[in-house]
């Protein structure tokens, strides 16, 4: 291959995977600098052409070009700008039953249908029982897109959404978190059994570790995560939990206040401590 100059490109989500796939198309490549937001790499292409291949490829996780500024502004000068947040997509983690309090299934329509009136993609676990299945049939009867990811034994017990947009299965519980957060670019979450918490706290305590940036947020219905807010606050108390980490939650009981606040969220200035190929 003749190495021309390097192209420079912004990848969104899964940048180690991006890598890999690149390297293994034969396409020199080289990490430059990650950040909240992303992270931008260097591809040595032989024509112009072939960058546009690649952006055909892989337009679901690189980011639109900008034109760079002359003067960009120095590091310490950007890193306290307060810039809102591009949610596109966000992963809503939610119940498997519809619980006994009417509040939290109508909770799940609406923001089923705040999703659609942003034009925010709805990414969830593709099942279409409990309040999965009610939040996944108001995106989709209100004309929004809606992507389920599940894994291939939920799906073989028949509960698959087969209604929304794009239904991918997965080999595991894992894979499913995984891909999950690489869709997103937020994540809520709606009242829920162990499930829940579960997602919502590892995908937590990724963001804890430095590995993603995204804003996390509470739909706290009927006060259902009083309880566990209380347990996050009584951590930091005891110096379990670092003040700055509590502050990756947000919380709200009002739909669009929730999704106001994680558009305007701005992440902390947070220690990277391992990358994502390393978990």
């Amino acid at each position: 291959m003749n190495e021309i100059k390097g192209q420079r490109l912004h990848v969104l989500l899964g940048a180690s995977q991006v890598r890999r796939r690149l390297k293994g198309l034969g396409f020199g490549v080289r990490k430059v600098e990650a950040a909240g937001r992303g992270e931008a790499i260097i591809v040595h292409t032989a024509t112009g052409q072939h960058l546009r291949e690649l952006r055909s490829i892989f337009q679901d996780v690189l980011a639109p070009e900008k034109p760079q500024p002359s003067s960009p502004l120095p590091r310490e000068a950007s890193a306290g700008m307060q810039t809102p947040n591009d949610l596109r997509s966000l992963c809503v983690f939610c119940g498997s039953s519809t619980g006994t309090d009417p509040a939290f299934r109508q909770a799940a329509e609406s923001l089923g249908a705040a999703l659609v009136r942003r034009d925010i993609t709805l990414v969830y676990g593709g099942g279409n029982i409990g309040l999965m299945g009610v939040i996944a049939d108001r995106v989709m009867e209100e004309g929004g897109r809606a992507i389920g990811v599940i894994p291939r034994q939920l799906q073989e017990k028949e509960l698959a959404h087969h209604g929304i947009t794009d239904l991918r299965v997965v080999g595991s519980m894992h894979e499913r978190k995984a891909l999950m957060a690489e869709l997103a670019e937020g994540f809520v979450a709606l009242p829920g059994g162990y499930g829940t918490i579960e997602e919502f706290s590892e995908t937590l305590t990724w963001s804890q570790l430095g590995l993603h940036a995204k804003p996390m947020g509470l739909l706290n219905v009927s006060g259902y995560f009083d309880h566990f807010l209380r347990f996050l606050d009584r951590a930091v108390e005891v110096e379990l939990l670092r003040p700055e980490h509590r502050q990756l939650v947000l919380e709200s009981d009002d739909v669009d206040e929730l999704l106001t606040r994680m558009l305007r969220w701005q992440a902390p200035c947070l220690a990277k401590w391992i990358d994502s190929d390393e978990i």
